[in-house]
């Protein structure tokens, strides 16, 4: 059997289709089919133009001169032809439209019934063509429901032309397997496609049991999650060609519906405006914390302090209510939102943060009477008071650092593989593990190697050393980009996206582990 498949991608070979059509097209291959492939976009056609002249003067040759009529003999030579087009507006790419319509040529302009549906019209073939027909397709959507249309295409397609409709592989939310550098992650889906490339040839489709595992959540996460992931790497493009805000969102997003509501991240755009002292804003309580680092009490030090504010009582507006400081050695910067796996959490009220700054309150006794929680690197909380010159009466400090603290000569040095992972249970947030019960391998390569495990049960997470026997998720990662990630030196969200770091097993608890190590 002669299979050719049609990558209507404009991406070509840097596209989720092709890469959901290359182990397909290897397991049909594999069950003894030969196979080829035509990447539309690389013929580089031009369009039909509705000239007729492959019908009343040059029968059968289109007037363009170009890559086409070769893949229009691919074409006829083929027994199953596999049409591989991403979802483009609920209907097929332009691309691929492009190719379909230039194979007008293989019609003669005729009206006549057609053979198994006298009351259509039909136009006859001139040539031998596919008798069989499949389609792949991926969107960006996370619901089947967007293919409907695409897939009334082709199966009508198929009825009129008198092609028998194989069936058709649909991922839903296959964005993601666009990027090369994150190929590692797909490894046991692309092992489906090409059983079902086998079954394809060998049982002339594909079975309901193969169509459900191919069809299951590639990223099992509520659509909360999902939007929030989705949103946060298009605010993260935008931000590289520095677009506006007031472009960014041009329609406001509501609902009520949490499983269908898009988590739109807050601008990263600062402005906030300065307050007077008493109704100063978040922002300007982060700066300040910025400008009093005094990178000479702990030297070398590596940290990530991320602080979520309790909104105020009497409904001031103070801004977003997440920050985080991310300190590099001599250097402290501020920045809006939230880290993964920060080296310490502050969740305050805004009320108690703002009057600890303005030197009302005593931090450590504040922290001591259980005003504020804390979670991570408690020896950090402790030198607060000399990393950062707290005020003593005066306010005009924070305006004005000049008062200087007195050094200490305690040196932190970078925390390990093994620390970070043993630390991480003192982050743990069983409010939202709920009635988890999963067990977190880590698999650390690199600087350190080492095995490790965390296993959430009962509402709380005990750390142990080696191979678990039952494992729910399973990152493998070099031991220096887990702590990087860790100390908030790189985010973890790009390093997964880019494959510096992988994992297999229960998605959506990976896709929690931000929620389910801080504190909230």
């Amino acid at each position: 059997m002669k299979v050719l498949a049609i990558n209507g991608s404009p991406r070509m070979k840097a596209s989720s289709t092709y890469h959901m059509l290359t182990p397909f097209l290897e397991g049909i291959e594999s069950a003894g089919a030969e196979t080829d492939i035509i990447h539309v976009h690389r013929l580089d056609l031009k369009p039909c133009i509705g000239c007729f002249t492959c019908w009343k003067k040059t029968p059968g040759i289109c007037i363009h001169d170009d890559a086409m009529a070769d893949a229009i003999q691919k074409y006829n030579k083929a027994d199953l032809v596999i049409y591989g087009t991403p979802l483009y507006v609920f209907t097929m790419s332009g691309t691929m439209k492009t190719f379909i319509d230039r194979l007008v040529p293989r019609m003669e302009p005729w009206l006549i019934p057609h053979p198994d549906f006298p009351h259509l019209t039909f136009h006859p073939e001139r040539f031998d063509k596919p008798r069989k027909m499949f389609l792949v397709s991926p969107c960006g959507f996370p619901e089947l429901e967007h293919f409907d249309s695409l897939v009334y295409t082709f199966k009508h397609i198929a009825r009129i032309t008198r092609m028998e409709y194989l069936g058709e592989i649909l991922r839903p939310y296959g964005d993601p397997m666009s990027s090369r550098a994150l190929q590692n992650l797909f490894t046991d889906y692309y092992e489906l496609l090409r059983q079902a490339g086998v079954e394809l040839i060998r049982d002339g489709g594909i079975s309901d049991d193969m169509q459900e595992k191919l069809r299951k959540d590639l990223f099992p996460v509520d659509k909360k999650a999902l939007y929030q992931m989705a949103n946060e790497f298009w605010t993260r493009q935008m931000d590289k060609f520095n677009v506006p805000d007031e472009l960014r969102h041009t329609v406001p997003i509501s609902g009520e519906d949490s499983d269908s509501t898009p988590i739109v991240p807050e601008s990263s755009k600062p402005g906030a405006s300065k307050l007077a002292l008493t109704n100063i804003s978040n922002e300007f309580m982060m700066n300040a914390m910025a400008d009093m680092y005094q990178p000479n009490v702990i030297p070398n030090l590596h940290a990530v302090v991320q602080l979520h504010f309790v909104p105020p009582k009497d409904g001031l507006e103070t801004g977003s209510p997440d920050w985080y400081l991310d300190i590099n050695e001599a250097t402290c910067t501020v920045h809006q939102g939230q880290t993964p796996f920060p080296t310490l959490t502050i969740s305050t009220t805004y009320e108690l943060w703002r009057d600890i700054g303005l030197g009302k309150i005593d931090p450590v006794e504040s922290f001591t009477n259980g005003d504020y929680e804390v979670n991570g690197v408690m020896q950090l909380l402790d030198k607060f008071p000399q990393i950062f010159a707290y005020p003593k009466s005066d306010v005009k400090t924070i305006l004005n650092q000049s008062q200087s603290s007195k050094k200490s000569e305690v040196i932190m040095t970078k925390l390990s593989f093994h620390d970070i992972i043993k630390g991480m249970p003192t982050a743990f947030n069983s409010q939202v593990a709920g009635d988890m019960d999963a067990v977190i391998q880590f698999h650390g390569t690199g600087e350190e190697p080492g095995d490790y495990y965390l296993h959430i049960a009962n509402g709380k997470c005990t750390f142990y050393e080696g191979i678990s026997d039952s494992v729910n998720l399973t990152i493998h990662t070099p031991s220096e980009v887990w702590v990087a990630i860790s100390m908030g030196e790189i985010d973890g969200q790009q390093a997964f996206m880019q494959g510096k770091y992988r994992a297999e097993g229960d998605f959506s608890i990976l896709m929690k582990m931000t929620k389910l190590f801080k504190s909230l």
